[in-house]
Protein backbone atom coordinates (compact mmCIF):
# COMPACT_ATOMS: atom_id res chain seq x y z
CA UNK A 1 0.00 0.00 0.00
CA UNK A 2 1.63 3.24 -1.16
CA UNK A 3 0.46 6.20 0.56
CA UNK A 4 1.49 8.14 -2.59
CA UNK A 5 -1.41 7.03 -4.83
CA UNK A 6 -3.55 8.02 -2.84
CA UNK A 7 -4.84 11.69 -4.21
CA UNK A 8 -6.01 11.91 -7.97
CA UNK A 9 -3.10 12.99 -10.11
CA UNK A 10 -1.84 16.64 -9.81
CA UNK A 11 -0.03 16.21 -13.23
CA UNK A 12 -1.03 18.90 -16.07
CA UNK A 13 1.44 17.36 -18.88
CA UNK A 14 0.15 15.38 -21.82
CA UNK A 15 -1.36 12.11 -20.89
CA UNK A 16 0.15 8.53 -22.19
CA UNK A 17 -2.68 7.53 -24.39
CA UNK A 18 -3.32 9.89 -26.69
CA UNK A 19 -6.28 10.39 -29.46
CA UNK A 20 -7.60 12.92 -31.72
CA UNK A 21 -8.19 15.45 -29.08
CA UNK A 22 -4.13 15.85 -28.66
CA UNK A 23 -3.84 16.56 -32.40
CA UNK A 24 -3.42 19.81 -32.32
CA UNK A 25 -0.83 20.09 -29.06
CA UNK A 26 0.91 17.18 -30.75
CA UNK A 27 1.18 19.04 -34.37
CA UNK A 28 2.03 22.79 -33.06
CA UNK A 29 5.12 20.80 -31.34
CA UNK A 30 6.28 18.89 -34.35
CA UNK A 31 5.75 22.14 -36.38
CA UNK A 32 9.26 21.82 -37.54
CA UNK A 33 9.24 18.13 -38.50
CA UNK A 34 9.89 18.19 -42.30
CA UNK A 35 12.79 16.56 -43.78
CA UNK A 36 12.22 13.65 -41.62
CA UNK A 37 8.39 13.34 -41.55
CA UNK A 38 7.61 10.09 -43.34
CA UNK A 39 10.58 8.05 -41.25
CA UNK A 40 8.62 9.33 -38.24
CA UNK A 41 5.55 8.13 -39.52
CA UNK A 42 7.16 4.62 -39.98
CA UNK A 43 8.79 5.28 -36.11
CA UNK A 44 5.19 5.80 -35.36
CA UNK A 45 4.23 2.14 -36.17
CA UNK A 46 2.29 3.78 -39.37
CA UNK A 47 2.56 1.30 -42.91
CA UNK A 48 4.22 2.85 -45.21
CA UNK A 49 1.59 2.40 -47.38
CA UNK A 50 -0.59 4.48 -45.57
CA UNK A 51 2.77 7.28 -45.55
CA UNK A 52 2.81 6.74 -49.26
CA UNK A 53 -0.86 7.33 -49.78
CA UNK A 54 -0.72 10.12 -47.44
CA UNK A 55 2.19 11.78 -49.90
CA UNK A 56 0.55 11.24 -52.95
CA UNK A 57 -2.81 13.27 -51.87
CA UNK A 58 -0.56 16.07 -50.58
CA UNK A 59 2.73 15.77 -52.61
CA UNK A 60 3.35 19.43 -52.04
CA UNK A 61 2.00 20.63 -48.91
CA UNK A 62 3.78 19.38 -45.81
CA UNK A 63 1.15 20.49 -43.21
CA UNK A 64 -1.41 18.22 -44.95
CA UNK A 65 0.94 15.20 -44.32
CA UNK A 66 2.24 16.59 -40.92
CA UNK A 67 -1.81 16.15 -39.65
CA UNK A 68 -2.51 13.23 -41.57
CA UNK A 69 0.34 11.39 -40.49
CA UNK A 70 -0.50 12.40 -36.83
CA UNK A 71 -4.47 11.85 -37.67
CA UNK A 72 -3.74 8.40 -38.90
CA UNK A 73 -1.54 7.39 -36.00
CA UNK A 74 -3.76 8.51 -33.00
CA UNK A 75 -6.94 6.71 -35.06
CA UNK A 76 -4.72 3.13 -34.69
CA UNK A 77 -5.80 3.04 -30.97
CA UNK A 78 -2.22 2.81 -29.77
CA UNK A 79 -1.15 6.39 -29.65
CA UNK A 80 0.84 7.07 -26.61
CA UNK A 81 2.99 10.22 -25.57
CA UNK A 82 6.18 7.78 -24.96
CA UNK A 83 5.55 6.12 -28.01
CA UNK A 84 5.71 10.18 -29.82
CA UNK A 85 8.83 10.98 -27.55
CA UNK A 86 10.46 7.50 -29.03
CA UNK A 87 9.72 8.32 -33.00
CA UNK A 88 10.96 11.52 -32.57
CA UNK A 89 14.05 10.34 -30.82
CA UNK A 90 14.78 7.85 -33.68
CA UNK A 91 15.05 10.33 -36.23
CA UNK A 92 17.34 12.17 -34.12
CA UNK A 93 14.85 14.78 -33.01
CA UNK A 94 15.54 14.78 -29.41
CA UNK A 95 14.85 19.01 -29.39
CA UNK A 96 10.93 18.59 -30.66
CA UNK A 97 11.26 15.16 -28.02
CA UNK A 98 12.17 17.19 -25.23
CA UNK A 99 9.39 20.28 -25.72
CA UNK A 100 6.62 16.65 -25.90
CA UNK A 101 7.69 15.52 -22.22
CA UNK A 102 6.82 19.09 -21.34
CA UNK A 103 3.26 19.58 -23.33
CA UNK A 104 0.70 20.35 -21.07
CA UNK A 105 -2.74 18.39 -21.37
CA UNK A 106 -5.66 19.84 -23.93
Amino acid sequence: FCCCNLSAPTSNLLPDVLDQRHASVILKAIKDLVVELEEFGIHLGLSNAIIQEIKVNAPHEIRTRRKDIIIAWLETGTATRSGLISALEDVERVDIAAEVKELPTV
